[in-house]
């Protein structure tokens, strides 16, 4: 496998978040951390968080409806599968384009942005 650019992980974050944008207009997503910054590293793994405008959604109620969302909305990338996860200890939900690197997804509190 080919090594993918800074630009390959952008327009990969940016597609993810625009399809999640799509399916909960409520919703509100940042960029943090690495992404924030604009110097994202493989080492990253946490790159948005978003709440929920007008609602008390949890992670557990919520993060099935996400995944399903970015499922449906995108089931490839640049001819690449991707896979959508919950983390291992339930805080995130990673988006994987094809073999290598992810996009992460945390809900927080509206009061907290």
């Amino acid at each position: 496998m080919q090594a993918r650019s800074k630009s390959f992980y952008d327009q990969f974050a940016n597609t993810v978040k625009q399809h999640v944008e799509s399916c909960f207009p409520n919703i509100e997503v940042r960029p943090v951390g690495s992404r924030m910054r604009g110097d994202n590293k493989r080492t990253s793994d946490f790159d948005y968080q978003f709440c929920i405008q007008g609602g008390s959604a949890t992670r557990q109620n919520f993060y099935p409806k996400l995944i399903e969302c970015i499922k449906n909305k995108l089931p490839n990338f640049r001819g690449e599968t991707v896979r959508v996860e919950l983390g291992g200890s339930g805080n995130v939900v990673n988006v994987y384009p094809g073999v290598g690197g992810k996009v992460s997804f945390a809900l927080e509190p509206c009061s907290k942005f």
